[in-house]
């Protein structure tokens, strides 16, 4: 007897940029992209709501190779943050860049944690 496959249906819930207190901005700014700093961005993602992002890393949008992306996301896993598919507490998102724009971001948001 075959066993039906199921296909389970994903819906992305809508995600909204996290609003960084003023007293962090020069500090987010400096550390965006650098792994030197990720304590900063670490610090700041501990912060966020559910479903709420926050913008880590800049590729120029002509860029194809997203190797440096998927390398911040395994510094952010090394500093302790529980980031992957799945059951993790945070997601990333790599979107392509809109019409115009010139840089490609990588965005990490919080999961709902019903959705987990």
């Amino acid at each position: 007897m075959k066993q039906k496959q199921t296909i389970e249906n994903h819906v992305w819930e809508p995600l909204k940029e996290h609003e960084i207190r003023p007293e962090d901005q020069i500090d987010y700014l400096e550390a965006r992209g650098s792994r030197e700093d990720i304590s900063v961005i670490m610090g700041i993602l501990q912060h966020l709501a559910p479903n709420e992002y926050l913008p880590v890393y800049n590729l120029k949008a002509r860029e194809r190779d997203v190797s440096p992306f998927h390398g911040y996301i395994e510094a952010l896993r090394s500093a302790g943050l529980d980031v992957g598919k799945g059951d993790a507490e945070y997601g990333f998102r790599m979107p392509l860049p809109e019409n115009g724009q010139s840089d490609r971001e990588l965005i990490i948001f919080r999961r709902n944690k019903k959705s987990r």
